[in-house]
């Protein structure tokens, strides 16, 4: 018996394991990095751009309304879902389209339905990423026959 059989059955967690259940997140499709890093991107400018707007509109000595600062509140919701998006793609895609979502139902005479629209691009391409994550690349792809 060779010192590596020995080896792998005192220690069977380092044996290697099979061809078929080793791959790489990004071994799916390789747009997925692209896709989620614009979503992250677009999320980021969405985020800087409220804060803008929101310490803009605070400098110039206006208050929130009862119902602003519901919007607000949601408008966070939706910038969390952004972020827990950079760890988890489902979870925070998930989080942001349905606050976008509920904010549609709730405040849709208040909020203009393009804003809304835009919330939901970075969390939709969230949900597109991780969808593309899970799908097995063509190994023979630009191979001829």
């Amino acid at each position: 018996m060779t010192s590596e059989q020995n080896k792998s059955k005192r220690y069977p967690q380092f044996t290697e394991p099979p061809e078929a259940e080793t791959h790489e997140r990004y071994d799916a499709v390789p747009i997925v990095p692209c896709v989620q890093w614009t979503a992250r991107v677009l999320g980021l400018l969405y985020i800087a751009f409220f804060l803008v707007m929101i310490n803009a509109h605070v400098l110039q000595g206006g208050g929130f309304s009862v119902d602003e600062f519901a919007v607000l509140v949601f408008l966070a919701a939706v910038f969390t879902g952004y972020v827990v998006s950079w760890r988890a793609d489902l979870f925070g895609g998930m989080i942001s389209l349905a606050v976008v979502a509920f904010l549609f139902v709730a405040f849709s005479s208040q909020i203009p339905i393009g804003m809304l629209v835009t919330l939901a691009i970075p969390s939709m391409l969230h949900l597109v990423a991780h969808v593309l994550s899970k799908v097995p690349a063509n190994k023979n792809a630009g191979t001829q026959t």
